[in-house]
């Protein structure tokens, strides 16, 4: 075993922690975030003004225009600007998303209670030939759901389908069903559904919103970036390795239906330059909404720990996968614990006389107080636009 390898499965202990502390809400957090972006502040400052200078009439007809863009917004919400995420609103009625939770429920139960992956949920799980035969009785569903994706599946990888047989072969591509029933208590952090080189073939989740939204509070949907205004009969679909989270429930129950979408098996005889090509875009998708999202949320552990795992499935340098586990690291509570630790062991082994095994534990420990001293000088910064802005208001 190297000294690379070896270190790096020191970092899998320190996945309990980053699983348990990321399961909170961070809402205000990312709204500080925002409000202490400069951009931010100058629009803010330029509308302030611009305001202050109006007319009666004109702040009468701004007052107009608002009120109609908040109506609009309660009305439709704010859709993901995503084009990786697929949404249709009401694509289901009422009657036939509870009659969706009637016939899940006739399926064995399965209670999720993992604290090491930060989940709390109750599943309703089928698969094999009782979804993919011709007289399924989840039928209905899926030829409802077919027109709402295209190209239709059938046409993606093969240039010579004719378009006759789309039902049969969007069924064919269908991994597994499952009913999520989260209660008061429920989540499920951060987390990808496929990762490189797992062999499932896994590509894409779609989800049907099962409940009105007035039956439960919280359980809010975020795929990368995006949070998915979901309402009951809504259908959307995005990459299941893009990672995403479910928030807490805090009150009543949500019931969402999955259908876990693949294309084949890699590794198959079947497979074609066409899907080749499509699988090496999917997983360089994957790797930017990473990026992007570490980038945006850099102080949430899970995910430099998600992205961490990315790398590593690829089989990209130590070098590059032990800098995500810096970064995971350096954003916990316990920064400079971690770093004391790596510095012990690696001066241990260094005593030992296992030179080059000691490296990757010491070099771990720098990198961890090298991002530690960034952070610190980042909130500085921050904090010092925030208190100069906040005079600024004052002065208007």
């Amino acid at each position: 075993m190297t000294a690379s390898t070896r270190q790096r499965s020191e970092h899998f202990h320190a996945r309990d922690t980053v699983y348990q502390t990321q399961k909170t809400t961070r809402a205000t957090t990312t709204f500080f975030a925002a409000a202490t972006r400069p951009e931010v502040h100058h629009r803010t400052l330029s509308i302030t003004t611009t305001i202050f200078n109006m007319s009666p009439l004109s702040l009468a007809m701004m007052h107009l225009v608002v009120l109609t863009l908040v109506v609009s917004a309660a009305a439709f919400e704010f859709l993901p600007d995503n084009a990786a995420v697929s949404y249709h609103p009401k694509a289901f009625t009422p009657a036939e998303s509870v009659a969706i939770i009637k016939l899940m429920k006739q399926l064995p139960v399965e209670f999720d209670d993992r604290v090491d992956k930060s989940v709390k949920r109750t599943n309703y799980f089928d698969k094999g030939g009782a979804v993919t035969s011709k007289d399924s009785k989840y039928r209905w569903i899926f030829e409802k759901i077919l027109p709402l994706y295209a190209p239709p599946p059938s046409q993606q990888y093969n240039d010579e389908c004719d378009g006759s047989s789309d039902l049969e072969d969007f069924v064919s591509r269908i991994d597994f069903i499952l009913l999520h029933e989260f209660d008061g208590g429920g989540f499920f952090d951060w987390h990808v559904d496929v990762k490189p080189g797992d062999n499932t073939g896994r590509t894409h989740n779609i989800n049907v919103m099962l409940t009105e939204r007035s039956q439960y509070a919280g359980g809010v949907l975020t795929v990368g970036l995006d949070d998915i205004p979901a309402q009951q009969g809504d259908c959307y679909s995005y990459p299941a390795s893009f990672p995403h989270k479910v928030a807490d429930i805090t009150n009543g129950r949500r019931h969402t239906f999955i259908i876990a979408m693949k294309d084949l098996p890699e590794g198959e005889q079947s497979s074609t330059a066409k899907l080749d090509q499509v699988r090496q875009d999917y997983w360089e998708t994957a790797e930017r909404n990473h990026q992007q999202l570490c980038a945006s949320n850099p102080s949430e552990s899970k995910l430099h720990l998600l992205y961490g795992e990315f790398l590593t499935a690829l089989g990209r340098p130590d070098e590059e996968v032990d800098a995500k586990y810096a970064d995971m690291y350096a954003s916990t509570k316990e920064a400079e614990e971690y770093a004391i630790n790596f510095q012990n062991q690696g001066e241990m082994l260094e005593k030992d006389g296992r030179i080059e095994e000691s490296k990757g534990y010491l070099n771990m420990a720098i990198m961890i107080r090298s991002r530690i001293l960034k952070i610190e000088h980042t909130s500085t910064q921050r904090r010092a636009h925030h208190e100069d802005m906040t005079l600024a208001f004052v002065h208007l």
